[in-house]
């Protein structure tokens, strides 16, 4: 098993994805509130404009960036556990360094 060292690039998380999806959520939630019918979609819908909010604050992704083991082309990981190389279509596995088996 050859093995490569990697360094992490960089953490990103989807807090402003889930703030723009919850005032899209409530503000979509509360028009449809103004009608009578519509509050039976638009109450749960705010409701769960504040779910993907939280969710989007609470996923991570972690980008790492290293060389390919097999053919030393270097190679982005965006949280995968594996991934293929572009160049060789190797399987490449992430932990403390990438490894092909």
């Amino acid at each position: 098993m050859k093995e490569t060292e990697i360094k992490k690039v960089s953490e990103t998380n989807n807090a402003l994805a889930g703030f723009l999806c919850l005032c899209m959520c409530f503000m979509v939630g509360f028009l449809m509130s103004l009608t009578g019918i519509g509050a039976i979609i638009g109450i749960p819908l705010m409701i769960a404009g504040f779910g993907f909010f939280l969710f989007g604050v609470a996923s991570k992704k972690i980008i790492y960036k290293g060389k390919c083991p097999t053919c030393d082309e270097t190679q982005t990981s965006t949280g995968e556990k594996s991934f293929k190389c572009s160049c060789c279509k190797r399987r490449i596995i992430v932990g403390d360094k990438f490894k092909t088996i």
